[in-house]
């Protein structure tokens, strides 16, 4: 954020009009159900309010969820407060970043205690429960104070929101009552950036970043706050490559060749390989992460130019070593220079004349299509005008009318196919890929009541990940009448490539008296509208699947696989519980194969076809026998494709 900060200057704001009408467009073409106002600080934006009020005009008739991120404390006025009552609740984002005042002030954090407590005062009266906030360790001049102040911080919080429920309770309101109060405080390592005032500062070192989360975690004194912190492995490495230079490059490959892969996620990195790769390559990472610049020190990135000065980014860095802020730009304009890459012009001062804003070369005249030149004597480039970066669309799209009711007319199975790519998607995946075609129709699908209604639907078997599926079973319920060919060509107008309903029997006239019931599908009736159909059968009858997995010789032979069917000692594991609690359980592949058979299949492959357990209460893939496959022989085993063919009874009737 700090950096983003300085980069996307000079401040320019979308119409509402524009953000209202996209807003619309964009959930009905595309099925997604939430809305989110992103910006480095949402709150700031000043047609927020017009904003809302036309959001909220529409979003909740079409099931769409408003989403408010990175508001920010000093700008969250009461009437803010009101629009966002209208918005169903998933938690306020707030970042005080510091413990303590001096500290905030460090880092030009124009809030104080008395703005962060009464705005979670605020927004607790208002219904809210959850708070999640965003903290910083490590920053210039921190103290160990400042750190234990993150936790006295966070607890007054709590002790905020049981002030107020004491209040409401008094008031004779029970809005809050019986609910408790969720304080997540996020606690990032500082990294130093280019582009920023601190781009010339030392990161803590690793072991100074991990003496001061364990002081922060013996500082807490509640349950109620929810500490997070981030690895410091990756906060070290992220250090060294963000303020590096072209050696680097060096390290990147040699540690690349080593094996590491996917280094932001926490259970993949290898800071043993990394440290490997800078001894081999003669680079230490320290030169880059925790050593203090000059200011008149050449910077690698000093060849760019994102229109803030260097004698700007100096002199807030000098500010903050003597506790100083500088004013929000919308308060008074500092002369970063940014000004110059919009023509002059900025938005955050829409009273201020473009010609009357400083920039370093001078004054600047907006009306003078010389730009001022950067270091190297080239012309920055002019950022077009707002109005033509956002081309209105021809038409707009609505979205189809959601219709609400809690009479069910019938509940239809449709089985689909999974294939291609799409089989590499998750069970979860698909299913939003299923909600969000649905929201791209005027299905009359039947929606779940409650807090954050969606439509009604029911995977009777997942597929696992990466195996296609030829007749996948689904259920949805309907609250009016929609024929066999009407709902297959709705869903397959919208649904993406790999995904397609091939047939479809209905249950029709399924009257629910007690919503809380979910009736078996024997209770379902036949409607006349389908008199071809037999009596649906019952998910519980599920017992096994059909599947045809192909294996390329140079993995497993026809031999190998069918030695190893036939031994009796394929084993995998599977998570599972004892206890509560989830551990790896050993699962007898070999006593779980209903039936196999091993044929020759195309362009010389083995092409096994077997079934297993499929079902609500045992299941076993292809990944499974893969896994099995692997422990027994003693290598890496794998399919090359998979398929399940059809879900069957135990009495061998087609699911």
């Amino acid at each position: 954020f700090c950096q983003a900060c300085f980069l996307y200057r000079p401040i320019r704001e979308k119409s509402p009009e524009i953000i209202d009408r996209d807003c619309r467009s964009i959930t009905a073409s595309s099925g997604y159900d939430e809305v989110s106002l992103c910006s480095l600080s949402t709150s700031d934006y000043t047609h927020l309010r017009e904003l809302l009020t036309s959001l909220l005009s529409w979003s909740d008739d079409d099931m769409v969820n408003l989403s408010l991120p990175s508001l920010r404390i000093d700008n969250f006025p009461g009437d803010l407060q009101e629009k966002l009552a209208d918005i169903r609740r998933s938690g306020l984002t707030f970042a005080p970043e510091a413990g303590s005042q001096r500290l905030r002030d460090v880092i030009n954090k124009n809030i104080n205690e008395h703005d962060i407590l009464t705005t979670s005062r605020q927004a607790f009266a208002g219904g809210w429960t959850s708070v999640k906030t965003y903290f910083m360790i490590g920053l210039p001049t921190e103290t160990d104070e400042d750190v234990a102040g993150i936790a006295a911080l966070s607890q007054k919080i709590v002790d905020e929101y049981y002030r107020v429920r004491e209040e409401m309770k008094q008031a004779g309101s029970d809005t809050l009552k019986g609910k408790p109060v969720n304080v997540s405080a996020s606690v990032a390592s500082f990294v130093p950036k280019p582009f920023t005032p601190f781009q010339w500062e030392p990161q803590d070192t690793q072991g100074e970043l991990k003496r001061k989360q364990e002081l922060l975690r013996n500082s807490l004194t509640t349950k109620k706050v929810a500490l997070k912190m981030h690895n410091t492995d990756t906060s070290w490495l992220e250090g060294v490559i963000c303020r590096g230079d072209r050696r680097l490059n060096d390290v990147i490959y040699a540690a690349w060749e080593s094996g590491c892969r996917f280094d932001s996620w926490e259970e993949y990195i290898d800071t043993e390989k990394w440290r490997a790769a800078f001894e081999k390559c003669g680079v230490d990472p320290a030169f880059y992460a925790n050593r203090r610049r000059d200011y008149d020190e050449i910077l690698p990135w000093d060849i760019l130019d994102y229109g803030v000065t260097k004698r700007f980014l100096i002199n807030e860095d000098k500010l903050a070593h003597q506790n100083k802020t500088t004013p929000n730009c919308r308060e008074k304009c500092s002369a970063c220079g940014a000004a110059k890459l919009n023509g002059g012009k900025c938005e955050a001062m829409p009273g201020v004349k473009s010609g009357e804003l400083r920039v370093e070369s001078g004054v600047f005249n907006a009306e003078d299509d010389t730009l001022p030149t950067s270091g190297n004597g080239t012309a920055e480039t002019r950022i077009p005008d707002n109005s033509t970066l956002h081309t209105p669309h021809s038409t707009l799209r609505e979205m189809p009318k959601v219709i609400i009711s809690s009479d069910i007319v019938q509940t239809a199975r449709l089985y689909f196919s999974k294939t291609g790519s799409l089989r590499y998607i998750s069970h979860l995946d698909t299913m939003r890929a299923f909600t969000r075609a649905i929201r791209r129709t005027d299905i009359p699908v039947w929606y779940t009541e409650g807090f954050n209604p969606k439509p009604h639907l029911n995977f009777l078997a997942p597929l696992p990940l990466g195996v296609e599926g030829l007749r996948e079973p689904l259920e949805i319920r309907l609250v009016a009448d929609i024929t066999d060919e009407e709902l297959t060509d709705k869903f397959n107008a919208v649904l993406p490539d790999g995904l397609r309903i091939n047939e479809q029997c209905a249950m029709c006239n399924v009257q629910y008296t007690d919503k809380s019931e979910d009736p078996s599908c024997q209770e379902r009736s036949r409607d006349s509208q389908h008199p071809t159909l037999n009596a649906p059968i019952d998910r519980s009858e599920i017992a096994f699947g059909r599947y045809e997995v192909t294996y390329s010789p140079d993995v497993i032979t026809a031999d190998e696989l069918a030695a190893a069917l036939g031994s009796g000692k394929l084993i995998c594991e599977k998570p599972g519980k004892v206890k509560g609690r989830r551990v790896m359980k050993q699962v007898s592949v070999s006593d779980n194969i209903l039936s196999s058979g091993i044929s020759a299949g195309d362009s010389g492959m083995t092409l096994l076809r077997i079934a297993m357990p499929c079902g609500d209460t045992k299941t076993l893939t292809p990944v499974n026998l893969d896994d099995a496959l692997s422990a027994y022989t003693g290598r890496r085993i794998f399919a090359e494709h998979a398929v399940r063919t059809g879900i069957y009874t135990a009495d061998g009737r087609l699911f």
